[in-house]
C-alpha cells in the first residue's frame, strides 16, 4: 500500500482556519482520520472529557473532504489506509500554503524508522505508535495544540510588528511630503512680502505654520502609538457625549448619523483613554471619507454585548472592500489625518480591546471597537 503513495497524491484545495489554533476558551477542533472504526471510537471517547470538538473520517479522501467543509486546529491521521493513505493526506494539506502551520499528528502501527522519517519529511508535526496509550494520547494532543498556539502567536506578533513598521514609514513619508509642500508655500509667501501686501501675507504665513504644527503633532502621536510608548489614561467618560462631539466636529464633510441606543445602554460609559478612542474613531471616519464616494452615509453607535462587553460600531454604506482583502483601506492614499487601520488595531491593543472589520461587497463596511467588561461602567459622575 505504501508503494502507491505517488499515484494517490492529489493537490486538493482546502479551506484554511482563520487561526491555526483556537483562541483561549474556545473548543479546539480536531479531525481524526483512520480506517479502523474502533480506533476512531476510542480516540473520540478519550477526548470527550476535554474542551474539544471532534470530527472523524474513515479514510484520507473523506478526511480532505471534511477539511473542505470545516476548519480545524489539529489533524490526527493514520498512515496505513485504503483509497488515500496518511502520507498523501499530509502532502495534500501542506500543498496549501494557508495550512502550513496546521499541526498534524501521525499514528501508525509501523515503527520502522524510514516511515517515521518520511512522515516528518512530508510535514508531520508529531508521531505516535500503535497500540496507543490513550492517557498519553490525550496529553500529547494538549502539548501539540499548546505548542502550535505559541508558534501562531509568535507569527502573529511578528506580522503585526511588520505592519506597524510599514504604517510608520507611510505616515512619515506623508508628513515629509506635507512639510515639503508647506516649506514651498512659506517660500512663496516670503517672496510676496511687501509694505502693501504684508498683512495678508502674514495671515497666510500663520495659517501655513498651523498646518505644519498639526502635521508634526500627528507624526509624533503616530510614532508613540505604533511603538506602544504612550501613556494610557483610564478615566471614565460618557460615550454618548464623546460620539456626538465627534460627529459635530465632522463639520458636514460627511453625513454621519449617531444612532442612540436604548435608555439602559445609554447610561454606559468607558473607563479608558478617551483621547486614544477618539483618534481611532476619527481614523476610521477618515478611511470612509478617503475610500467611499462623496456623501456616503455612515452610522456611528454603541451597544452592550453578552459577557458585559461594549462595542462601538461604525458602518458605512459604500461598496465594501474587495473580497478577502482589507489592505485597500490599511493606509489610505492622500490621507494625512487618518492614521490607518494598523494604528486603530494598535490603539485597541493598548486599551486591552479588540478591533474587527467586516465587509460585504455592495453593502459597505462595518468597523467594531470591542472593550472588555472591566472597562465598562454604568454611569459617570460629572
Amino acid at each position: 500500500m505504501f508503494g502507491k503513495t505517488a499515484k494517490n497524491h492529489e493537490n486538493i484545495e482546502v479551506i484554511p482556519s482563520a487561526d491555526s489554533v483556537s483562541d483561549y476558551g474556545q473548543a479546539s477542533r480536531i479531525l481524526l482520520i483512520d480506517d479502523d472504526p474502533i480506533q476512531l471510537q476510542i480516540a473520540s471517547s478519550s477526548l470527550a472529557g476535554g474542551n474539544y470538538q471532534v470530527t472523524t473520517a474513515n479514510d484520507g479522501r473523506e478526511g480532505l473532504e471534511k477539511l473542505k467543509q470545516e476548519t480545524f486546529d489539529l489533524i490526527v491521521v493514520d498512515i496505513d489506509m485504503p483509497i488515500m493513505n496518511g502520507f498523501d493526506v499530509i502532502q495534500s494539506v501542506r500543498a496549501n500554503p494557508e495550512l502550513a502551520q496546521l499541526p498534524i499528528i501521525v499514528v501508525s502501527g509501523n515503527d520502522q524508522i524510514h516511515d517515521i522519517d518520511r512522515a516528518f519529511d512530508e510535514g508531520a508535526t508529531s508521531f505516535l505508535n500503535k497500540p496507543v496509550n490513550w492517557n498519553i494520547f490525550v496529553q500529547h494532543i494538549k502539548f501539540v495544540l499548546r505548542t502550535a498556539q505559541t508558534e501562531h502567536l509568535a507569527v502573529q506578533t511578528a506580522r503585526q510588528a511588520q505592519e506597524a513598521s510599514r504604517a510608520k514609514s507611510k505616515v512619515i513619508n506623508q508628513c515629509l511630503h506635507r512639510f515639503g509642500a508647506q516649506v514651498f508655500a512659506l517660500d512663496r509667501i516670503a517672496t510676496k512680502l511687501s509694505p502693501e501686501t504684508g498683512t495678508n501675507a502674514l495671515d497666510e504665513l500663520c495659517s501655513t505654520n498651523k498646518i505644519m504644527a498639526h502635521a508634526l503633532g500627528s507624526l509624533n502621536q503616530t510614532a508613540d502609538i505604533l511603538s506602544g510608548e504612550i501613556r494610557v489614561n483610564d478615566e471614565p467618560f460618557a460615550l454618548r457625549d464623546m460620539l456626538e462631539n465627534i460627529i459635530k466636529d465632522c463639520g458636514g464633510r460627511m453625513p454621519v448619523t449617531f444612532t442612540k441606543p436604548d435608555v439602559i445602554v445609554d447610561t454606559l460609559a468607558l473607563r479608558t483613554d478617551q483621547k486614544l478612542i477618539r483618534v481611532a474613531i476619527e481614523a476610521l471616519l477618515n478611511n470612509v471619507a478617503a475610500h467611499c464616494p462623496p456623501q456616503t452615509p455612515a452610522t456611528l453607535t454603541f451597544s452592550d454585548q453578552t459577557h458585559g462587553r461594549l462595542v462601538i460600531t461604525l458602518h458605512d454604506e459604500g461598496s465594501g472592500l474587495p473580497q478577502s482583502n482589507t489592505s485597500t483601506r490599511e493606509k489610505p492614499e492622500g490621507d494625512t489625518k487618518g492614521l490607518g487601520l494598523t494604528v486603530v488595531r494598535q490603539i485597541m491593543k493598548l486599551l486591552d480591546g479588540e478591533f474587527l472589520l467586516k465587509s460585504t461587497p455592495g453593502y459597505g463596511v462595518t468597523a467594531s471597537l470591542l472593550f472588555p467588561k472591566s472597562k465598562v461602567v454604568r454611569h459617570v459622575h460629572h
